[in-house]
């Protein structure tokens, strides 16, 4: 009988952290305009190195870079 007393537990508190986790909210937000222009001045310092370098990962960064100003306009 504890056995399975201790099974009912165990399978409340896990269906209890699921359903709390599906409840909570998500706290993921879009990045600002003004974050994504330093991140995309990163990349394209990135893929100038890169190009100076001569390495063929530069087109890669420079694609990054414009990706995110992509919703900025």
């Amino acid at each position: 009988m504890t056995t399975l007393r201790r099974f009912a537990i165990a399978m409340l508190a896990s269906a209890t952290v699921v359903v709390g986790s599906l409840a909570t909210p998500s706290t993921a937000s879009a990045m600002d305009c003004m974050y994504a222009r330093t991140v995309e001045d990163l990349y394209d310092f990135t893929a100038w190195a890169l190009w100076l370098m001569g390495s063929s990962e530069s087109g890669y960064w420079s694609g990054k870079a414009a990706g995110i100003m992509v919703g900025c306009g």
